[in-house]
């Protein structure tokens, strides 16, 4: 816990809120989709941090291993989760500013010291508020696609990975 006190001063920020529960909003993140389908999330944010100075809030999400934030994944689809919860944390009247990864699988770096370096966006206020609306756009176009029942398995578009064909098992 100190390490990460240490981290959100360092941005001049302080942990505001933990394990934000995304059911227990005063807003729940609902979407009704154009089939007239209802589809609700679920998931807690990890921390908020706060700048008492501005008023600014970033949002964070631990991971184990490490974790960068890729805009060209985001925009494709892959990489949501963060501007996903920036929106609900918008929600509840937070001014999010700006989302990131923060590393807790710790690995000494040099002479046994540790090394912790959060992945954040970095994004331009501007560029933030674009990318956060665009992921907002691409989870309700994906809750009218399952509602309407088009889940099919989709080829990355990125790599090339996955595979629409049919498996003969």
């Amino acid at each position: 816990l100190p390490i990460m006190l240490e981290e959100a001063s360092s941005s001049n920020r302080v942990p505001y809120k933990f394990e934000m529960n995304l059911k227990h909003l005063s807003d729940p993140i609902r979407i009704m989709t154009r089939s007239g389908k209802e589809i609700s999330f679920v998931g807690s944010i990890d921390r908020l941090d706060l700048n008492p100075d501005s008023g600014d809030v970033r949002v964070i999400d631990y991971k184990t291993g490490a974790k960068k934030i890729e805009l060209k994944k985001t925009l494709a689809g892959l990489q949501t989760q963060l501007f996903a919860y920036a929106n609900a944390a918008i929600r509840e009247g937070c001014n999010v500013n700006d989302v990131g990864y923060f590393e807790i699988g710790m690995k000494p770096a040099t002479k046994g010291e540790f090394k912790i370096e959060p992945q954040m966006s970095s994004l331009s206020s501007e560029d933030f508020e674009e990318v956060r609306t665009y992921v907002d756009m691409l989870i309700r176009q994906n809750c009218d696609e399952i509602a309407e029942g088009k889940a099919d398995a989709r080829v990355n578009s990125l790599t090339g990975n996955g595979s629409a064909s049919a498996c003969r098992y």
